[in-house]
């Protein structure tokens, strides 16, 4: 099976609803540089920046093999808090292999040292208080050998 990149998974309760929302303004993201693909697959919207991360990513979904239970995402997500809003937790050494129209996402700094952040797993965690302050978690694991 191909290998995962970022895929975002979002439970949807209304998927009827959301799907006739959602193909209007998706028409609106894709730009020429940034394409995404999306599907709504078991009762989520799943977001991934191509299809070979679209596909990869059900196919682990369908036998129950994602992170979740995994020791190192475990691990990692072990510091942070329990209530969050939003969560990414991006393997920088992938994540430096995905095309070049995603860097813009990114700052420079972690380019220019490509070599040092190989190492490492970033998280970052967004918390929102009952006030709608954003109280941005950003963590560096080192992976080891």
């Amino acid at each position: 099976q191909n290998t995962l990149c970022s895929v975002m998974n979002i439970p949807i309760k209304y998927t009827a609803q959301i799907e006739r929302r959602w193909k209007g303004l998706s028409e609106t993201l894709s730009t020429d540089t940034l394409q995404i693909h999306t599907c709504f697959y078991k009762g989520n919207l799943l977001i991934a920046p191509n299809s070979t991360s679209l596909s990869s990513y059900m196919y682990y979904l369908d036998r129950d093999e994602t992170l979740e239970g995994k020791a190192l995402y475990e691990e990692s997500i072990s510091k942070l808090s329990a209530s969050y809003n939003m969560m990414t937790v991006v393997d920088m050494q992938e994540f430096f292999d995905q095309p070049n129209g995603y860097t813009r996402f990114f700052p420079a700094f972690f380019y220019r040292n490509r070599d040092f952040f190989s190492w490492f797993i970033f998280i970052v965690q967004l918390v929102y208080d009952e006030k709608n302050m954003i109280y941005p978690n950003m963590v560096l694991l080192y992976k080891g050998n």
